[in-house]
């Protein structure tokens, strides 16, 4: 159901080591994750056929082994996540790669970008419009997190666990959306990734964390900050990169 236009989202406030934060929002978010681990298993069991328990459990045999060291900080946060919401850690580790148990992937969302050089104040603009299903609604929270030793981030975010879009204390900002692969495997889920770019203090490194050659499907990440510059870099296949230049600012838009 839509909301009325005095509808806000809830904030949910989260700091520390990885999986101190994510016992925080766990705790905080348990209903949300209830509910939206229920839609995401109706849409695989829609589309595939296989029933949540078993799609939960592939998820984590499948996908565990791939990843890489860089990647573990975000098991870590998921792991406390589970222990906070008193939920199975491999349904919540599912949840955070549904993308790879359908064949058809999801395809959606649209993201702008607007230089400083021609709106009328200066001001870099970034916006994200969300594609899903209006039943995940009510599980969307915006996440205050500030983890230990990184840049503290603000994000729309699926029952605390999953990010959307947002931005951080470098003065980065992160938009996405859903493509449809043709070249799914198994590898990194979109949503680790993602949320690295989340923890960038310069537009390099956001391309970095969004660019892993390992990376299991499709998804485009766009990045913009308002000050520095970037120097672009060959993207390993099958992965292409694109960049937009200008003065003041810097972006990066990455598609798999």
């Amino acid at each position: 159901m839509p909301w009325g236009r005095s509808k806000t989202l809830p904030v949910v406030e989260a700091s520390g080591k990885p999986y101190a934060m994510g016992r925080m929002i766990g705790k905080k978010c348990r209903s949300k994750a209830i509910a939206y681990r229920k839609g995401i298993a109706d849409s695989i069991k829609h589309s595939t056929g296989v029933e949540w328990p078993l799609a939960a459990r592939k998820a984590k045999e499948s996908t565990c082994p791939t990843l890489r060291s860089s990647t573990l900080i975000s098991v870590e946060e998921i792991k406390g996540y589970a222990e906070g919401a008193g939920l199975p850690f491999e349904e919540m580790f599912a949840l955070c790669c549904h993308e790879l148990l359908s064949p058809l992937g999801f395809k959606g969302c649209t993201d702008m970008a607007v230089s400083g050089d021609v709106t009328q104040d200066g001001v870099v603009l970034a916006a994200h419009n969300e594609d899903w299903s209006s039943d995940a609604l009510e599980t969307v929270v915006l996440l205050h997190a500030k983890p230990a030793g990184k840049p503290e981030f603000f994000s729309t975010s699926y029952a605390g666990l999953l990010p959307s879009c947002g931005m951080n204390s470098s003065g980065i900002s992160l938009t996405g959306n859903a493509l449809s692969p043709n070249d799914t495997r198994l590898g990194i889920p979109k949503i680790f990734p993602v949320r690295k770019v989340l923890e960038a203090r310069r537009i390099g490194e956001a391309l970095e964390s969004a660019l892993p050659a390992d990376r299991a499907s499709s998804y485009t990440t766009s990045a913009l900050t308002r000050t520095g510059r970037y120097t672009p870099s060959k993207a390993r296949p099958p992965i292409a990169a694109g960049y937009m230049r200008s003065t003041g600012t810097s972006s990066i838009r990455t598609t798999t």
